[in-house]
């Protein structure tokens, strides 16, 4: 998979030939791109002020759903990153003061759980990267962020 100007493209021969994907309007930027076994998730910025729509799909990124999820509706996911079979997710939120609550969010059967709030002040951006048991997210400019899933 893989995307440029708010097209998903697709390959399903190894990269041999490349197909645009069915599903996600065009009028979404998709963010980012994670599997978890079958499973592909999409991350989009939405045409709507304040819409980050989340698109599944279950034949490798031919076509896609919108998911109907619980997330948070002003949550936006900047970062995805497969982990062990899982989805994990970098949100965040605006305050009042155009500062940002970031969360970290794991998809597990379907459904979205916020494994990690960080503290008012942290700021981290994407992407989020996994290496070995651990992911990491950019902190600040200025370092890493490591976080262990499960802890």
């Amino acid at each position: 998979l893989g995307t440029a100007e708010a097209v998903v493209y697709v390959s399903l021969d190894r990269a041999e030939t490349w197909g645009v994907s069915s599903g996600i309007p065009s009028t979404v930027d998709v963010v980012g791109l994670a599997r978890m076994g079958d499973v592909h998730v999409a991350a989009t910025a939405g045409n709507v002020e304040w819409s980050w729509p989340v698109y599944v799909s279950e034949d490798g990124g031919a076509s896609w759903t919108l998911e109907d999820n619980d997330l948070p509706s002003d949550l936006e996911l900047v970062s995805l990153v497969d982990a062990d079979d899982t989805v994990m997710a970098l949100g965040r939120q605006v305050r009042e003061d155009y500062t940002y609550d970031w969360s970290l969010w794991q998809r597990v059967e379907g459904t979205w759980h916020q494994r990690l709030a960080f503290p008012y002040g942290v700021t981290l951006s994407a992407p989020l990267v996994q290496y070995g048991d651990a992911i990491y997210a950019p902190y600040g400019g200025v370092g890493l962020v490591r976080i262990l899933p499960g802890s």
